[in-house]
């Protein structure tokens, strides 16, 4: 251990004093990422990136369009894994250049052995998520603050108004980068420059906003109406500082985590540093209070963790010695790791499934069971994305009433199929349908439907703030809204029995159903139809959610509202 630590000690004071060290570790890392990239499988959510790339637009059902950008972008340089994650190594690079640049040059050996024992440094390589992109425009939006804290000329104003809107076309997670830096200058709303600043970034964002209100504003619905709330758990909590501490880990995750809390600001810059730091990480701590939150939502922090603790790790002596000291260690366990990503080196009775190993035998399988049918995914838009990639054949996630949606709902693919052979897939078991084994070793349930029919493209309104009393069954009005380009006559396959249902749910869970009627079938709907349905209210009295669908033949609900608050007396 001692002359391992003496090793790394010598080698950080070689890094130190050449004057090219910088490039070559940049240049390092761009070819690492770039093999990484090629020689491992997409990521579930890497291959739904994709597919948004496909259909460029100014938002989409949870996210800003920038990830969508930088795929397409990669994508016309390569048709593979390489060119769906080209970008996101570009980024990288150049987000760890300003990074470096604004530790002011110094102790480039520590900020390397800092940056490459970070498990989300290393993600951030490689992986086409929504993140990457972030990262770099929040990095961005740091460089030039800096500097327009020093002279908020029309140059700086322009250029941090512009990484304002990129942050924000990035993720919206962004927006607290934003609000916190405000926080720790309240003395910049006394600037003009400030109000120009505010007036051009958000004038650069009306395009998404409108894409928001044309699409009835899904994402705000999505995040705060239809993902239905679970019960508080010291789990939630557990999990999401475990989460912390493994991406900024998975050795040193506490000591880069200390040293940023405890660095004392010396300036306004700093003091945004270390406000974007500890606002992040304490937002979402208390979020778990709301339900469960992804570890990767605090990725915004990193930026400023890294460097408020590069400061407080460069003077102390004894900080800086134990960080390369664990350096090699971290690096072990992270490369063990990546190169798992990229082969799977475990013995045979070892392996097991993962999201990155087999999947385009996954795929063709799949489609050699279709034997040319169009292939439809319940509940999955990662399946879906994932069979699209690896077999050039499109493929459509049906979502019912159980989820609470996807880009899918958005895209109009359903109209196109209605009528088609499909095969469709589901996640539950049944002797009742046709199975076969996975190359991972996963039995597939599934059916052939000559006649396909499904109507998640027809809208239930209900009214807000529903009041029903407990354990009685009561009529509430709905209307039914048409969304494809022709009328609807549900009795298009007399062999396909169309009716609606109720669904009432709390913490997650279905507590009460049922099947409404009459029948659809023979109901023509033209553009939109008002009508009382009754519905059997749950047992006990509390707060629920409900959701009304349509049931085409033996497919699920579809989900065609969005969750509906109601209190139950």
């Amino acid at each position: 251990m001692f002359n391992t630590s003496r090793r790394s000690l010598s080698i950080a004071d070689n890094i130190n004093k050449s004057s090219r060290a910088k490039y070559i570790f940049l240049g390092i890392w761009l070819v690492l990422g770039l093999l990484q990239s090629y020689f491992t499988e997409l990521f579930h959510d890497e291959s739904y990136w994709w597919v948004h790339s496909k259909f460029l637009a100014w938002g989409y059902f949870d996210h800003p369009p920038m990830i969508a950008i930088m795929v397409k972008i990669g994508y016309l340089f390569f048709q593979n894994e390489l060119g769906v994650r080209l970008m996101m190594v570009i980024l990288s690079v150049a987000t760890l250049f300003l990074v470096e640049k604004m530790t002011s040059g110094k102790d480039l050996a520590l900020f390397i052995a800092i940056a490459i024992s970070i498990s989300l440094v290393h993600v951030g390589n490689f992986m086409a998520v929504p993140d990457i992109p972030l990262l770099f425009f929040s990095t961005l939006f740091l460089f030039i603050y800096r500097d327009y804290l020093r002279s908020d000329g029309i140059r700086n104003t322009i250029l941090l108004s512009l990484a304002i809107v990129f942050v924000l076309y990035s993720k919206y997670h962004g927006i607290l980068l934003i609000f916190f830096t405000l926080l720790s200058n309240l003395a910049l709303l006394k600037k003009r420059s400030f109000w120009i600043v505010a007036l051009l970034s958000t004038a650069l964002f009306i395009p998404h906003l409108y894409w928001q209100y044309a699409n009835d504003f899904v994402t705000i619905r999505f995040h705060l109406l239809d993902r239905s709330r679970e019960a508080y758990s010291l789990l939630l909590t557990a999990d999401y500082i475990g989460g912390q501490l493994l991406l900024t880990g998975p050795v040193i995750g506490f000591l880069l985590l200390y040293a940023a809390f405890f660095q004392k600001p010396e300036d306004k810059f700093e003091r945004a540093l270390k406000f974007v730091t500890i606002g992040i990480f304490s937002f979402f701590l208390v979020s778990t209070l709301k339900g469960h939150v992804e570890a990767n939502w605090t990725a915004v922090a990193f930026i400023p963790m890294i460097i408020l603790a590069h400061k407080f790790i460069s003077r102390r002596m004894n900080f800086r010695k134990w960080i390369f000291y664990l350096t090699p260690l971290s690096l072990v366990l992270i490369f063990t790791l990546r190169f798992f990503l990229a082969y799977d080196f475990l013995p045979e009775n070892r392996k097991f499934k993962t999201q990155f190993h087999k999947w385009d035998d996954w795929a063709l399988d799949i489609k050699d069971h279709a034997n040319g049918a169009f292939v439809i995914f319940g509940n999955s838009y990662e399946d879906a994305s994932k069979y699209w990639f690896y077999t050039g054949e499109q493929a459509y996630c049906l979502n019912n009433i159980m989820y609470p949606g996807n880009q899918y709902d958005i895209w109009n693919f359903e109209e196109g199929i209605q009528g088609k052979r499909v095969m469709y897939m589901h996640n539950w078991k049944s002797s009742n349908y046709d199975s076969f084994q996975t190359v991972h070793d996963k039995t597939i349930y599934y059916w052939i439907v000559d006649d396909f029919r499904s109507y998640n493209r027809v809208y239930i309104e209900m009214e807000n703030r529903l009041r029903l009393p407990a354990d009685t069954t009561i009529s509430i009005p709905i209307t039914l809204s048409n969304n494809f380009s022709y009328p609807i006559y549900f009795n298009e396959n007399p062999d396909i029995k169309t009716y609606l249902s109720f669904h009432f749910f709390k913490n997650k869970k279905r507590v009460e159903y049922g099947r409404i009627y009459p029948e659809l079938n023979g109901t023509p709907l033209i553009d939109s139809l008002e009508m009382n349905v009754m519905v059997n209210t749950p047992e006990n009295p509390g707060k629920y959610v409900l959701r009304i669908g349509i049931t085409a033949g033996r497919f699920p609900a579809g989900r065609n509202s969005i969750f509906k608050t109601v209190t139950i007396y």
